[in-house]
């Protein structure tokens, strides 16, 4: 399975090629997954499709009936109208995204211990939070992976993040940068702040 519900957010002139614009001739053995959600701003609308071998679809349709009474028409019809209407916001958006990506990985430059690659699409960043491993609280409380270290940085920061072993991406911490950049300077600055406060091994200041 593909999932491309990114395509259309990639960063640095970048562009999206579908697994099977690369794999042709597996068009029997794949299924693309994508939806309006990403690239229009609908998540809340709940619209996914697929792409794949009609009889996988056959099977999946079966399923689906089961489960649920499908999609309502209003949003059946909102889809199809951002899919086939003007593109123009994609671009805003991309833009906007691509801003923010900028954004995060200056000020992420700016924070001692943390480290970041630049993200090519998406509105994610994946922070290296490895140099904090261990390091302790002013409670004396070891942060002893990265689940501890993103509990530490919304207690203290106020700050939500999820740990990269959710994703098997330890040590690692994920934050989202879809809100506004006004936002995310203060979030940084908070994690900024708290960060400052950790003694880290070898670091007795």
């Amino acid at each position: 399975m593909s999932d491309e519900i990114y395509e259309h957010i990639t960063f640095d002139s970048k562009k999206h090629v579908s697994f099977l614009s690369a794999n042709p001739d597996w068009s029997d053995q794949v299924l693309i997954a994508n939806s309006v959600s990403k690239a229009y701003a609908m998540t809340d609308w709940r619209i996914g499709y697929g792409a794949g071998p009609a009889p996988l679809i056959k099977a999946m349709t079966k399923v689906q009936s089961q489960i649920s009474s499908g999609a309502c028409s209003v949003a059946q019809a909102a889809a199809t109208a951002a899919l086939n209407g003007p593109q123009n916001s994609v671009t805003l958006f991309k833009s906007a995204f691509e801003a923010r990506r900028n954004l995060v990985v200056e000020r992420i430059k700016g924070i001692d211990g943390l480290t970041l690659a630049p993200p090519d699409g998406a509105f994610y960043a994946y922070i290296n939070c490895e140099h904090f491993i261990g390091a302790a609280t002013e409670e004396s409380i070891a942060l002893e992976d990265d689940t501890a270290f993103t509990a530490y940085i919304l207690s203290e920061a106020k700050v939500a993040a999820v740990p990269g072993s959710a994703y098997d991406l330890s040590p690692f911490f994920r934050i989202s940068a879809a809100c506004s950049e006004d936002v995310l300077n203060i979030a940084l600055d908070r994690i900024a702040a708290a960060l400052s406060k950790l003694a880290r091994k070898g670091n007795t200041s």
